[in-house]
Formats: C-alpha cells, structure tokens, sequence
C-alpha cells in the first residue's frame, strides 16, 4: 500500500535530503539524464529552492516501509524563485498572467510503481491545493529528446499522449535549461536541454 504525503512551503525543507536521494537515483534515466552526483550543490539548491515560495509544494509517496516511491514538485509560476525564471516573458508574451498559473513540476516513480495511477493521484494534490489559492491554470514542463536519441531504451514510451488525457495542451515555445546531464558518449556536464511547456485550464 502506497500512502501519499503534502508539504507546503517551508514544511518541505524536512524531505530536502530524502528527497534528493531519490531523484539522484531514478532521475537518471532517459529523457531526462540528469546526473546529480555530477554536482551535487545543484541538487540541494535547486529542491531547496522550492522553499523560498510559501505556496510551493512537494508531495511525497511512500511504500509500508517508508521508503519513497514517488516525488513531486510544484510552485506558483509567478514565484521568485530560479527556477522558473527563463519561462515567465514566454507566458507573457503570448497574454497569458503569471499570477494565474500554477506549475508542477517534475514527478519521479519508483520503476516497480509507473503505470499504476500513481502520478495522476499525486498531480491532483497540487490541483487540488492551488484551486483552494485561486489559480485558474496548471503547466507543466518536459523535456525535448531527438527521436533517434541513441540514450533511449528499446521499451520507452513517451509521455506525450499522456498528458492531454490530463487536459494539457502544448504551448507553441520550448525553454533551455542548463543542468548536469549525461550525454550520448556516457560523460556528463552542465548542457543546455530543451523543455516544452504544456497548460491546463481548471474546470
């Protein structure tokens, strides 16, 4: 049995180290190839970021063992935080209010737990909270990969039909973000990835 857990604002700085220590394990994998060990102070600031917004959020599942299976970040996109910093004149560029916009972030599962609804579950605690704050919009992010990218395994599947089942639509801009990344020849650095932009309006 999976129970799930919500942390908001500074509440959040509690899970920092667990949860950094599990997206340096299964934040690896393809497409996103982040390599954590590469810098590990990248990691710290960038969860530990999420705390400078009293509005942010993590959500959290554990198995009966307490270990986590699951992780999940959102923040308001109109928050001050780094994080979201290079994506906000493209949202105003095209009429859309920051104020409005809440944005999740990057969900992680625990390999023996995908595809069992355990993201949809964890996407609709941050729906859930920021309707209660009065945002009107969700976004998400993901990033970019070249079909033929030779880091893909045989078995994956995109993401890309997944997400308007959620109501999600794909915004007409994409967005760099400069993280420790494994590249095609095994070696990892701080590159430039490319992250498209999906919205959702709230019923």
């Amino acid at each position: 049995m999976v129970s799930i857990f919500q942390y908001i604002g500074q509440d959040l700085i509690s899970m920092v180290k667990d949860v950094c220590e599990f997206r340096k394990k299964y934040f690896r994998g393809y497409p996103y190839m982040y390599d954590a060990e590469y810098d590990p102070d990248y990691e710290s600031r960038y969860i530990s970021g999420y705390a400078e917004d009293k509005k942010s959020m993590l959500v959290v599942a554990k198995n009966e063992a307490n270990e986590i299976v699951g992780v999940s970040t959102a923040m308001p996109l109109c928050s001050d935080s780094e994080i979201l910093h290079d994506a906000k004149d493209h949202f105003l560029n095209i009429g859309v209010k920051l104020e409005d916009v809440y944005y999740y972030g990057e969900v992680i599962i625990h390999p023996l737990h995908r595809r069992q609804g355990l993201a949809k579950k964890m996407y609709q605690l941050h729906e859930e909270q920021s309707k209660k704050w009065g945002y009107t919009h969700a976004c998400i992010a993901t990033v970019i990969r070249d079909l033929n990218d030779p880091r893909k395994p045989d078995n994956y599947l995109s993401t890309d039909e997944y997400w308007p089942k959620l109501g999600f639509s794909r915004m007409s801009f994409k967005v760099n973000y400069e993280y420790p990344t494994i590249l095609e020849n095994g070696e990892s650095q701080h590159s430039s990835n490319p992250f498209a932009f999906w919205i959702k309006r709230f019923a």
